[in-house]
């Protein structure tokens, strides 16, 4: 037992190290703010992808109210529209509505799909689907045979979920 606490005689032998031999293929040392920095790219990475993904399933979007654009009133639309500003009011779309990151919409909503990428409050009428991406937010009651919430979305209200046979009507 006497050996078990004996202490041991250090190795002061020092070896020194040519940095100019080190691989460069090594990991560099982490400086603060790197992670912060992994993340961010990770981020835009990820809706990059969602943004392809979006344009791989709805095509060219025909109309766009971009960032800056303020509306407020009623809405109708025959085609895909692509929402970067604010609008508020009614919204009538024959096709999808993508509210994206930065889109504020305060409204209520027929549609066939909606994509939320940014922020909506407000109730959801939609024939086919509603889905809400990382960083989007829904406030409202939805109506829709498709829900899809992923992962970092935000949904509060209601859900109810027909049949897709179900026929939207409006004014």
């Amino acid at each position: 037992m006497a050996a078990f606490w004996k202490k041991k005689e250090l190795d002061s032998s020092v070896e020194c190290v040519d940095e100019s031999a080190l691989d460069a293929n090594q990991p560099e040392e982490y400086t603060a703010g790197q992670e912060s920095q992994v993340v961010a790219d990770s981020e835009a990475s990820e809706r990059e992808d969602v943004e392809a993904e979006i344009s791989r399933r709805f095509g060219t979007v025909s109309m766009v109210l971009g960032a800056g654009t303020v509306i407020e009133g009623k809405l109708n639309f025959d085609s895909h529209v692509r929402i970067e500003g604010r609008l508020g009011g009614e919204i009538f779309s024959a096709k999808a509505v993508i509210v994206a990151p930065g889109g504020e919409v305060e409204a209520t909503i027929e549609t066939e799909h909606l994509l939320v990428l940014g922020r909506v409050k407000g109730d959801v009428l939609a024939t086919q689907s509603i889905e809400i991406y990382p960083g989007g937010r829904l406030d409202g009651d939805v109506s829709a045979p498709n829900l899809v919430i992923k992962e970092g979305a935000v949904f509060n209200g209601q859900c109810s979920m027909p049949d897709r046979s179900t026929k939207r009507t409006h004014p």
